[in-house]
């Protein structure tokens, strides 16, 4: 990236976890005036077996899905900050964040992770690995 880059479209994938709050945090600082930051949630199509036990439907999980981004929309629509919010549904998270940063043309993707520790390599976990690889753009990763 060159001095002074500014982006101008910020994609941010959020699950409303603690880390991915903190990249949201990230991305929005690193917005400018003219900068529009996406807020994507991706509800999985399959769910875990452990989710559908308590899980009552599509329709609840695309609720909150529609609560995590506006929660993060509200607090920064406040602050001046250009906002979109997205909630779209797939069978894989990380196609998603692909396909949306393909779409809207992100200059920047902001993904947050907790890093696996216990190994001597760093994990940050297959979707964040799978995003790092694919994604057209540069991808910040905020470990938390």
């Amino acid at each position: 990236m060159a001095a002074g880059w500014q982006p101008n479209r910020i994609l941010v994938p959020t699950d409303g976890a603690p880390a991915s709050r903190r990249a949201a945090e990230l991305a929005f600082s690193l917005a400018g005036l003219d900068t529009t930051v996406t807020v994507l949630h991706v509800v999985p199509s399959e769910l875990s077996p452990v989710v559908s036990v308590t899980d009552t439907g599509p329709v609840q999980r695309l609720d909150v899905a529609h609560e995590i981004v506006s929660e993060v929309h509200d607090r920064w629509v406040e602050l001046g900050v250009a906002t979109v919010t997205m909630v779209e549904m797939g069978p894989a998270v990380e196609e998603a964040v692909l396909a949306i940063a393909q779409q809207i043309g992100a200059d920047l993707v902001v993904l947050g992770t907790s890093a696996r520790t216990g190994t001597r390599r760093l994990y940050l976990g297959p979707r964040v690995e799978r995003v790092l690889i694919a994604c057209p753009c540069p991808v910040a990763v905020f470990n938390s």
